[in-house]
């Protein structure tokens, strides 16, 4: 688990969602930027964590704004 994610505090939303989506095999986020010969190529990989953590966070907001 990545350390942004345990010190975040596990009583506010992010902290229990980010220790939920994130495990310590499938945090990893790399970012390449190469040079072209017309500016340059920017390549971003998430690994699994990241992913569950936008579908998380995603799914708890569409649940507020379906709560009336």
């Amino acid at each position: 688990m990545t350390d942004w994610v345990q010190n975040a505090d596990p009583e506010r939303p992010f902290g229990r969602i980010g220790r939920q989506a994130f495990q310590p095999d499938a945090d990893a986020l790399r970012v390449e930027l190469q040079p072209t010969d017309d500016g340059a190529r920017l390549r971003v990989e998430f690994e699994e964590g990241f992913l569950k953590l936008i579908g998380l966070l995603l799914t708890q907001r569409l649940e507020q704004r379906l709560q009336f």
